[in-house]
């Protein structure tokens, strides 16, 4: 097959160019698939879909003029599983698809979803291993990033089975068009070029598209068949062009998959069917990228035609016509003798370029970073406020073109439109604007009616998202109209905006005094929407697959994408109640913590009293709604876990029978051994069994010593049925309650009643008094108060009667009077 450049000159050369091209040799080449490249990925363990932290994400890179792109997926399903799995995976180009896990409703701000995304599921079990894999085709893909979510769908009975673990490996193979002629557009230089062409079978063209460039049009010349009469009506052809990738005829298959979004109609015309003189193409163009074109003839025989691409825009301020095509003809092989010089022609312009009407103004938005992950806006060039002010002239539109980045695409993209107050005019003006936000394409707003401004009903966006302001002159309340792009795709965007003032009871015909309307505008992104879930979520950032994207956890039985969909949500009375109960039933630790003072188990009590305090700050902190946080929550869920272990240990070892010292080192001892434990992990059975099995060890070896030390049962019977055997039913009994919690809206209460029955078996298992290896430590026994009895009258006599001086007999008089007061006291005690 040869190609030649085909231009239309002067009408003295056409004679010339007809023969040059007619007197050329073609030869034919069948259509080849080319190159086949092939990627993989490792083995990924699938979790069940209940969010997207749930997800695998796998991003694929399709290589440029990739012509068919197939995906197989193996899956290896765990011997644990006893039946079936079900896999479910999503793809879409750029960016990552935009599903509900929780089956929860989108915002109205976010609908509707165009973006195309595809959808496929299958099934694997251990009983079949053969056949746990699925295949599927996307014809014609675009190049760039491709984003598969995997995730596991199982019901009720399955999702118990938490052993069941399902593993998958994927495979990628993508078929490139190597056979692909360049065609250059006719823009900005005006010459008229074409490309002359004989086909046998399927051919691809490309071209580029420069900035400015909107609309192209493909014009088929001088079509007929070779080797017959060229008298032939109608061009025996089929044309079909896409942009980015190779254009690809939807055919049906066997394969299991779904499309979801809004699917446009690929440009495409049968001139098989038409006059060879309409043979032409007209469609939209993406500025500053390759566009496809696929011929397929719809006869055997060869067809030889001459195709030009005509493209139509807006030309930039400052652009040049661009350089001159010069054609240059091989004399050598058209006359079939060497050494002759070939002939190069130079063709002037002839014809004047082509521009759309409405070009309108073109604003060029700046992207500002912000401090936050995700976080960034466009503003227009030298502003630093937000939401920018732009001018909208009456019957004229307004482009506002920004480009989002391949690393972008995990936040939502936020448009914001609001009309500004205007000074001035009639109190009955009304002032309108509407909004298309596109991306790749350029869409103007336009009425579905065909007189300008006329009775029509609304404006429509033909490839977009239609955001649209209404405000009359008296209504001084700016209030703006929102948008919202989960996970925009990356690329350039689009916000085309139109506007329109009419007078209020005089229709839309009518005009203002001053037409223009001024608005204020704000684009920005973020995680989530402006980084939060609404009252009812929590938004986080996570990265998967290599790539960073944010989504909400909800909260309090709220589902959706934003936590708007409170159709399983629990009432604000149902939170409240579960805030106060989980807070206030741990006051059941009150009458144990006085007790524990009274019977002087005084380390004990600050042990109790601690796991009241910590587990009333963290109660209520974890709640989802009304909340009250003092300290961080892991902190707080550290000292509750660490303070409810250390009750329970010093509790068993208050009821053992052992030594002072003894206990003083085992309180360290698992004080330490349960913080290390509790920081390593706060929700293992272990952390809880293992110093409930030491502690409880210990006691019955205490007890089982005392027994065979004072060769009777110990403890009395007493304290066995009225304090210990109640207290362990009870605790167990609210233990059994904290362990098998039914569901979620029930486990408030389950864990409340556990509060209750802690308090309560703390009190009944608490000995009376501090018990040692010997006998129970008794209270010491006050003395009664003994008044001293006066001492005995001596009178001088008595004094000088004796052979001692008088002072001595008085001091020899007094002490005995003491000791003998003394002797009285201790036989009254």
């Amino acid at each position: 097959m040869i190609s030649q450049f085909w231009f239309s000159p002067p009408l003295s050369l056409l004679s010339l160019i007809s023969i040059t091209v007619s007197l050329l040799p073609v030869t034919t080449q069948s259509v080849s698939f080319g190159n086949i490249q092939i990627e993989e990925s490792s083995a990924h363990i699938l979790s069940p879909l209940s969010s997207y932290p749930s997800i695998r994400i796998l991003r694929w890179r399709v290589p440029v003029e990739t012509s068919l792109a197939r995906w197989t997926i193996w899956a290896n399903v765990s011997k644990d599983c006893t039946r079936p799995v079900n896999i479910h995976l999503w793809m879409k180009h750029s960016s990552f698809p935009v599903l509900s896990p929780d089956g929860g409703q989108f915002p109205p701000q976010m609908l509707p979803i165009l973006e195309q995304q595809t959808s496929i599921e299958f099934s694997a079990s251990n009983s079949d291993p053969d056949n746990n894999y699925a295949s599927f085709s996307i014809p014609g893909p675009e190049p760039g990033n491709w984003y598969m979510m995997a995730a596991t769908k199982q019901e009720g009975e399955q999702q118990a089975e938490q052993l069941c673990s399902t593993e998958v490996t994927a495979r990628a193979e993508y078929i490139m068009e190597t056979n692909i002629i360049t065609i250059i557009p006719i823009y900005n230089n005006y010459q008229d070029i074409r490309t002359f062409s004989t086909i046998r079978a399927e051919q691809s063209y490309r071209f580029s598209v420069p900035s400015g460039a909107w609309i192209a049009e493909i014009v088929v010349t001088k079509c007929s068949l070779r080797g017959t009469e060229p008298g032939v009506t109608s061009c025996p052809i089929q044309i079909i062009t896409s942009t980015h990738s190779i254009p690809q005829r939807v055919t049906s298959s066997g394969e299991q998959v779904q499309q979801f979004g809004v699917r446009y109609p690929v440009p495409s015309v049968d001139c098989s069917n038409i006059p060879k003189s309409e043979c032409s193409l007209a469609f939209s163009t993406q500025e500053e990228s390759l566009h496809y074109i696929t011929v397929t003839p719809t006869v055997s025989m060869p067809v030889e035609f001459a195709i030009s691409v005509k493209l139509a825009g807006c030309h930039e301020k400052g652009a040049s016509e661009g350089a001159m095509l010069v054609n240059s003809i091989n004399t050598e092989l058209l006359c079939g003798e060497p050494k002759r010089r070939p002939v190069k022609i130079l063709f002037h312009p002839t014809s004047e370029q082509e521009s759309l009407d409405d070009c309108g103004d073109q604003i060029q938005l700046a992207r500002r970073n912000s401090k936050t992950a995700l976080g960034f806006q466009f503003l227009k060039t030298g502003n630093t406020s937000e939401r920018e002010p732009v001018i909208l002239k009456s019957n004229r539109s307004t482009v506002l073109s920004f480009k989002i980045d391949e690393g972008d695409v995990g936040g939502t993209l936020a448009v914001e439109l609001a009309i500004y107050n205007t000074k001035g005019g009639s109190s009955s003006e009304v002032r309108e604007v509407v909004g298309c936000l596109s991306q790749g394409f350029r869409a103007i707003p336009t009425a579905n009616t065909s007189t300008a401004y006329g009775d029509y009903e609304e404006y429509h966006c033909p490839r977009g998202r239609r955001i649209s302001q209404t405000r009359s002159h008296i209504n001084r309340e700016v209030t703006f109209e929102q948008i919202l792009i989960p996970y925009p795709p990356s690329g350039r965007w689009y916000l085309s905006l139109s506007s329109i003032c009419y007078l209020a009871g005089q229709g839309k015909r009518s005009s203002c005094a001053n037409g223009d309307v001024r608005i204020l505008f704000g684009i920005h992104s973020s995680s989530c929407i402006r980084s939060t879930c609404g009252r009812y979520g929590r938004c986080y950032q996570y990265l998967s697959g290599g790539a960073m994207f944010s989504a909400c956890r909800c909260i309090a039985g709220h589902t959706g994408p934003a936590c708007n969909d409170p159709s399983q949500a629990e009432s604000d009375y149902q939170l409240l109640t579960a805030t106060l109960l989980l807070t206030t039933t741990n006051l059941a630790m009150l009458p144990a913590i006085m007790l524990a003072l009274y019977r002087a188990h005084y380390a004990e009590s600050v042990v109790y009293f601690s796991h009241l305090v910590s587990s009333c700050l963290h109660h209520a902190c974890a709640q989802d709604v009304y909340s009250v946080c003092v300290l961080p929550a892991t902190v707080l869920h550290f000292g509750d876990v660490f303070t409810d272990i250390l009750s329970m240990w010093v509790t068993l070892l208050a009821m053992a029978s052992l030594p002072h010292p003894v206990r003083s080192v085992l309180h360290m001892m698992g004080t330490i051994a349960v913080a290390v434990a509790v920081k390593q992990d706060k929700t293992a059975p272990l952390t809880f069994l293992a110093p409930s099995l030491v502690g409880t060890s210990i006691l019955l070896l205490s007890w089982f010593w005392r027994c065979i030390r004072d060769k009777s049962c110990y403890p009395g019977t007493k304290y066995l049925t009225l304090f210990c055997l109640p207290g362990l039913l009870i605790g167990g009994a609210g233990l059994a309650c904290l362990t098998f919690e039914s569901s979620l809206s029930s486990s408030q209460y389950q864990h409340s009643v556990w509060h209750l029955a802690r308090g309560v078996a703390v009190m009944l298992l608490l000995p009376d008094t501090p018990r040692t290896a010997g006998t129970e430590t008794k209270k010491p026994v006050q003395k009664l108060p003994m008044k001293k009895p006066a001492p005995p009258d001596v009178s001088f006599k008595q004094l000088t009667e004796s052979n001692q001086s008088s002072i001595d007999d008085m001091a020899a008089v007094t002490r005995a009077g003491e000791e003998e007061a003394d002797m009285a006291g201790q036989t009254q005690l």
